[in-house]
């Protein structure tokens, strides 16, 4: 279309648009001509009106920012420009054919096909379709013998909504995917030896449906089996799906639609309801024990006919492009991120559980460390200090564990013990000291002498002193115990001592009633005519005899009257020394 010759009279001027018109009729093409346009623009590029410049210019498919779905301004595609003259103005075709001088450069591969705005090349076209799906129009033919020139229709749409949603209509297996007998009347029916490697219907408790079946379900359709169906399933919404029933040989049973009594849809799978007698969704009658009878249903192709369909119909929606939806996912390489069916198999597309497998995180179990995380809270780890180990910091403290290691200490290398810990006291049962609990005297005198109390025996009268030490019950070991008494005594006086009378009772510890009244044994070696020096104290020990855990050990330490020793005989201390 070119502008008026001012010369022309007002009829002239009538009879030129009218003949422009029908030009354009014949040219079958809607053209905006010598339209304002960016100097970026060439013959081929999808435009959009930049309101901001009032022009056109070259088209992206892209989204606004910060948003992966809501198309930007500059992927409204509403033409394409098919002349250019100079830099900034071109003719816009808005619709129609367009038989171009050769293919532009800005129209990737130019076979035939539907085309696309390109979401990488401004103005460009692509056969791919992206995320945000701007058709432009179709490349028709490419250049022929009998004309060079390549042929394409324009027809830019901001909305694809031909796309929207799909229609899926699949013939389901009427079939027990197992072995199946009929039941007599009005027995329940009953699939028997489930193979989930065959297609049909499983038990709905059977392991491949991974304990998703709903309350009261009787059979599951093994979708594994159903490629095709298991690739779009579940529909979307969930509640656009409906399953119909015909039966050419039992006019009795259910024919159309199958109620939801009797049939139950989610994102797991699909459930049959019932397994009451002639309600299961394959022939009553079905034998699988009868190869030879005429059983095989509908959708198994190259099959007869048995009386019995299922038709399964669904829509998905498509939210305008395949990449609004997740069409499949699996973990990165050495993600601990696991994807698998409600099954509990791999998979990649379908209804889909996701796991995090922490096994895969752990680089190394023996860190060192005393840094754990103790929880995750907002998006964030906390952590905190934990008890890495224990270190056996005395040679009376015995750590045994589940594992060690080797670290410096101050005074060398010492041994962590961590994990399980077990502490114990190591002591040496060989010099184990036990001390009187009580101490009884008869006719013997507590004194203090230099400021030491101790327990004296006078001299020319009979005195007696008793000491009872108690044995643990246990921890001081698995073998024969034995004790010798030990003893810090002085005299008074310079001179040999006078020889005691010393007598042991063992009182066991009693399992049944034991008499008190044990008989006294004579305190081996414990010798005490020996010389001293006034006031110096000595020690002296008896020779060992055989004890038991929880015994009572009473020791009497007798001075007689008469003897030749002049002075006192004092006792300071007095032990029991344990060894096994």
């Amino acid at each position: 279309m070119t502008a008026f010759s001012p010369s022309l009279s007002a009829d002239q001027k009538i009879n030129q648009l009218h003949s422009l018109i029908q030009a354009q009729r014949l040219q079958g093409q809607l053209v905006l001509p010598r339209e304002a346009v960016s100097s970026t623009t060439s013959v081929g590029s999808a435009v959009y009106w930049n309101t901001t410049t009032q022009r056109w210019e070259p088209a992206i498919a892209t989204a606004e920012s910060g948003s992966s779905f809501t198309p930007s301004d500059e992927s409204d595609v509403m033409g394409v420009v098919s002349a250019k003259y100079g830099n900034y103005a071109a003719d816009i075709i808005i619709l129609g054919l367009w038989a171009a001088d050769s293919m532009p450069a800005l129209v990737n591969d130019g076979s035939p096909g539907r085309y696309y705005l390109s979401a990488t090349t401004a103005g460009g076209w692509t056969k791919e379709r992206p995320s945000i799906a701007r058709p432009i129009g179709f490349v028709l033919r490419g250049p022929v013998a009998c004309d060079s020139r390549p042929l394409m229709f324009i027809a830019p749409l901001s909305a694809d909504w031909q796309n929207d949603h799909a229609h899926h209509e699949f013939a389901l297996t009427a079939l027990p995917a197992g072995d199946h007998n009929p039941p007599d009347v009005p027995d329940p029916h009953a699939i028997l030896n489930a193979d989930s490697d065959l297609p049909g219907w499983l038990p709905a408790s059977h392991a491949i449906f991974g304990g998703n079946a709903p309350t009261g379900a009787k059979f599951g359709y093994n979708l594994s089996q159903h490629a095709a169906l298991n690739a779009v399933w579940p529909p979307q919404p969930l509640a656009a799906v409906v399953l119909e029933q015909t039966s050419d040989y039992e006019p009795t049973r259910l024919l159309g639609r199958v109620p939801p009594e009797y049939v139950s849809f989610d994102a797991n799978g699909i459930w049959w309801m019932t397994d009451a007698h002639g309600h299961v969704p394959w022939p009553t009658n079905y034998d699988t024990l009868a190869p030879d009878a005429d059983y095989d249903v509908f959708s198994t192709p190259g099959a007869p006919a048995v009386g019995m369909h299922l038709k399964l119909s669904l829509l998905r929606m498509s939210l305008t492009t395949q990449q609004n939806l997740v069409t499949s996912l699996r973990p990165g390489q050495g993600s601990p991120i696991t994807v698998k069916n409600p099954a509990g198999q791999d998979a990649v597309t379908g209804d889909l559980l996701l796991g995090l497998d922490l096994n895969l995180l752990a680089a190394s179990t023996d860190a060192a460390g005393h840094l754990v995380v103790k929880n995750f809270v907002d998006g964030a780890f906390n952590v905190g200090p934990v008890v890495e180990g224990l270190i056996a910091d005395s040679s009376g403290i015995a750590l045994t564990s589940t594992a060690q290691r080797t670290i410096p200490g101050e005074s060398g290398d010492v041994t962590l013990h961590m994990g399980r810990v077990t502490v114990s006291l190591a002591s040496d049962q060989a010099n184990r000291e036990l001390f009187p609990h009580i101490t009884a005297v008869g006719d013997a005198v507590e004194r203090i002498r230099f400021d030491m109390p101790y327990l004296s025996l006078p001299a020319n009268r009979k005195s007696q002193i008793l000491f009872r030490l108690h044995v643990p019950a246990a921890g001081l070991g698995d073998g024969q115990l034995q004790m010798r008494f030990r003893a810090v005594l002085f005299g008074t006086l310079t001179g040999t001592l006078d020889e005691l009378d010393c007598h042991i009772r063992r009182l066991a510890r009693p399992a049944d009633p034991v008499s008190i009244n044990g008989a006294a044994v004579t305190l081996p070696g414990f010798v005490t005519a020996v010389a001293v020096t006034a006031d110096n104290a000595i020690e002296l020990q008896s020779e060992l005899f055989d004890i038991a855990h929880g015994d009572t050990i009473i020791i009497a330490v007798t001075r007689n009257s008469g003897g030749a020793y002049g002075g006192e005989i004092g006792f300071v201390r007095t032990c029991g020394i344990v060894s096994t």
